[in-house]
């Protein structure tokens, strides 16, 4: 059976779990600035794939991605699932590695390219029902002969009348709270 920790205990392995990626962030940073540079000096995606490949589940690989995609001379592809060496020209001009441009690059954090997503609650039947109307509304306008469409119409309308619902009752003051008289001062 798993030990249950104390409450030191518990806050020394949480406080070095967020040292440790404070510290991993940097190290990102790093090589990510590195991979930038070699993909413009060196024309290398290498150091890009190899950097993407090592981020596990529980990084931000999409954001990494796109610092990648931003400021070097690389795409990712949908299709390989990797990145490649994709020159980059501005105004007809390839990318140059300059003072300039390197500290441009070093001014913007690796996890602050793409916005993180908000948590939703596992629970939250009304998130989890938006995500498959958009979904379903996305498939009806590519798909013009979907089946069924009618029931989209239907499970829009519900979602609407529940939202119209959810205001109402959110504003309205609750009227089982009692107000007590004020104390008579004799």
């Amino acid at each position: 059976m798993l030990e249950l920790l104390n409450k030191e205990a518990l806050t020394k392995l949480i406080d070095g779990i967020a040292r440790k990626g404070s510290s991993l962030r940097r190290d990102i940073q790093n090589a990510a600035v590195q991979c930038i540079a070699q993909s413009i000096v060196h024309r290398n995606a290498d150091p890009a794939i190899r950097l993407v490949n090592a981020m596990n589940k529980s990084l931000r690989k999409d954001s990494l991605v796109a610092y990648l995609e931003t400021f070097g001379n690389l795409a990712y592809s949908k299709v390989d699932k990797t990145m490649k060496f994709y020159e980059v020209k501005v105004k007809g001009s390839p990318l140059e590695w300059t003072e300039d441009y390197a500290n441009k690059v070093c001014e913007l954090m690796w996890d602050e390219a793409k916005a993180a997503p908000e948590p939703v609650s596992i629970y939250d039947v009304d998130e989890a029902f938006r995500k498959f109307l958009k979904h379903a509304t996305t498939m009806v306008s590519k798909v013009p002969d979907v089946r069924n469409k009618e029931l989209l119409a239907i499970l829009s309308a519900a979602e609407a009348k529940w939202h119209g619902d959810k205001a109402v009752r959110e504003a309205k003051v609750d009227e089982t709270v009692t107000i007590p008289e004020p104390a008579l001062v004799w």
